[in-house]
């Protein structure tokens, strides 16, 4: 009887592990795609820096500096309506470039 107890127990903390690690790493997606959606935002429609400089010099090396993040970056720029979408681990967010007020995060 003891023993069955010891693996439900066992069993319920690992299940309670894996919903955690998910929902960190549900987080780190939204902060990440966040974080890159703005700043290639501003940089390109604030700044007027070109798009290659701006991933490469300021968003993926500051990504590398949390793990393996720069890796998992997908964007997508659509000049026309002057917004980026940056999907990271599921998460997608959005940033708008407004004028007089910059570049705004959304969700998608």
């Amino acid at each position: 009887m003891m023993k069955r107890a010891t693996i439900w127990i066992a069993g319920l903390a690992v299940m309670i592990g894996v919903a955690m690690a998910l929902r960190l790493a549900l987080q780190a997606g939204a902060i990440g795609a966040g974080y890159a959606a703005k700043q290639i935002c501003s940089g390109i429609f604030v700044a007027r820096l070109p798009e290659q400089f701006v991933v490469e010099t300021d968003v993926l090396p500051r990504l590398a500096t949390v793990g393996p993040l720069a890796q998992l970056l997908d964007y997508e720029l659509d000049t026309n309506k002057r917004q980026v979408a940056a999907h990271m681990l599921g998460q997608t967010v959005t940033a708008q470039h407004r004028p007089r007020y910059g570049c705004t995060l959304g969700e998608a």
